[in-house]
């Protein structure tokens, strides 16, 4: 971590890649290499202590965490690697309970920002989609073309 003008801070604090603060700055969610064949999400606090493993799983590859705005729950991408063709989308409780399978597509669902109205945006085979939570609808929001993988984030526009 370091002060966005690269001066006070500079203090390696874990492993991982794919940090997510939580909205309240007090936890990064990482996700790290376990095994060869095993990646999870860990949580620690903002110095980096106290790092635990909330996903851990020996047949399954989980990535990139994104917080929801009340800091409550996490969604982030699974394979499962003797069920799934590619990356779900899944969401759990922030301490790593209570994981739910919420899309399932023959392509990867990558990449997956919470949004403020309870919405996951995500990009599949480089198109950009939403994930209502209410309904579980899908909507189609940019049609990227197939092969593009866009890393996003969002912020309202004043």
């Amino acid at each position: 971590v370091f002060e966005p003008d690269g001066t006070a801070g500079r203090t390696f604090i874990g492993d991982g890649t794919a940090p997510a603060w939580s909205p309240d700055g007090s936890r990064i969610a990482v996700d790290d290499l376990v095994t060869q064949n095993q990646t999870d999400i860990f949580l620690m606090n903002a110095t980096g202590g106290n790092r635990v493993n909330i996903t851990d799983n020996p047949n399954r590859a989980d990535r990139e965490p994104a917080w929801s705005p009340d800091g409550s729950r996490i969604v982030f991408r699974r394979l499962n690697r003797f069920e799934s063709t590619g990356y779900d989308l899944w969401v759990m409780d922030s301490d790593g309970s209570e994981p739910t399978e919420l899309l399932a597509k023959n392509d990867a669902q990558i990449y997956p920002v919470w949004l403020p109205d309870d919405r996951i945006l995500f990009n599949s085979e480089g198109d950009i989609l939403t994930f209502d939570l209410g309904t579980g609808g899908v909507e189609m929001v940019i049609s990227g073309g197939s092969g593009n993988y866009f890393e996003m984030t969002w912020r309202s526009i004043p």
